[in-house]
C-alpha cells in the first residue's frame, strides 16, 4: 500500500514540476508586444512563419519549417557577439498562409516541438500589426532590422543560408572568421 502511495505522490510531484515548468515557458515565449531591437548594439531578426503547413499534399518541405532550421542554426552563431547581438523573434503568420488562426495551444506545442525556447512568437494581435506594418504577403518572410529599427534586408520566401549569414556579419561588422572588421 505505501509503495502505491509513493508512486503517486512522486507522479504528482512529476506533474507538478512539468507544469510549472509548462507555464513559465508559454508566459515567457508566448506573449509578446511588440519587436523592437532593446539596445543601441541589438539587432532584431523577424521570421514571419506559419504553424501549420501549407502545402497539405505534403509533396513538398513546408518552407516555413524549413526556415526554421536555418534560423535556429543562425541564432546559436550571432545571437551574441563581442559587436552585439541578433535578437531572434517569430511571427505567427499561419492566418495569412492558410486562412486558419492557430490557437494558444499550437503555439505553446510548436514552441516546444521546434524547441525554441530562446524564441519569442509574436501572436495576434501584435502578429497582425507587424504583417500590417512590414508588408508581408508571402510565408515565410525573414526581416533584418538594425538597432534604430530600420529595415536592413527582407527575403520573402525561403532566404539562403549564405545571404543570411552575410547580411548578419555585415550588420554586426564581423568577418567570416568571426574577428571583429577594423574601423
Amino acid at each position: 500500500m505505501f509503495a502505491k502511495f509513493a508512486n503517486v505522490s512522486m507522479m504528482n510531484m512529476l506533474f507538478k514540476s512539468v507544469f510549472v515548468c509548462f507555464i513559465s515557458f508559454t508566459t515567457y515565449h508566448v506573449y509578446a508586444n511588440e519587436a523592437s531591437p532593446s539596445s543601441a548594439k541589438n539587432h532584431l531578426l523577424l521570421a514571419f512563419v506559419s504553424l501549420e503547413p501549407t502545402d497539405t499534399s505534403y509533396r513538398t518541405a513546408d518552407l516555413s519549417r524549413t526556415q526554421l532550421v536555418l534560423l535556429k542554426s543562425m541564432q546559436h552563431q550571432f545571437s551574441k557577439t563581442a559587436n552585439g547581438n541578433v535578437k531572434f523573434e517569430l511571427v505567427d503568420s499561419t492566418e495569412l498562409a492558410v486562412s486558419k488562426k492557430a490557437d494558444q495551444q499550437q503555439q505553446i506545442n510548436f514552441l516546444y516541438d521546434w524547441d525554441l525556447n530562446e524564441m519569442l512568437l509574436h501572436r495576434a494581435p501584435t502578429s497582425q500589426q507587424l504583417i500590417a506594418r512590414y508588408k508581408i504577403e508571402k510565408i515565410p518572410t525573414t526581416i533584418l532590422i538594425d538597432s534604430h529599427g530600420n529595415v536592413v534586408n527582407k527575403w520573402q520566401g525561403l532566404v539562403a543560408a549564405h545571404e543570411l549569414a552575410f547580411a548578419l556579419q555585415k550588420a554586426l561588422g564581423v568577418t567570416s572568421s568571426g574577428r571583429t572588421k577594423a574601423l
